[in-house]
């Protein structure tokens, strides 16, 4: 079953909205999570590791996505954006 959502694109029944809006984007800034598994080992990020999300902007008008920081060291970070449903996919808040 579809359903028409906010910016008048079809939407799955249960299926998780693709991109963050600007309020539930900046209110994820300063949240710590955690990778659930290992799809960003390519990045050199492994499963259970921690990260903060940093910073939340429009990617294109009304398309919000967030930045998450991984320090790996004191001197050595890889700032990652995350739209919604790679977030909801890939991290964990606890």
């Amino acid at each position: 079953m579809e359903r028409i959502d906010d910016r008048g694109g079809a939407q799955a029944e249960g299926r998780i909205e693709p991109f963050f809006m600007e309020e539930e984007a900046t209110k994820k800034v300063g949240k710590q999570v955690w990778v659930r598994d290992d799809s960003l080992a390519h990045e050199g990020i492994a499963k259970e590791a921690s990260g903060t999300v940093v910073d939340a902007y429009a990617y294109f008008p009304g398309v919000w996505v967030v930045s998450v920081q991984f320090t790996f060291a004191s001197d050595h970070w890889l700032f990652l954006p995350f739209s919604k449903e790679e977030y909801a996919r890939t991290l964990e808040e606890r």
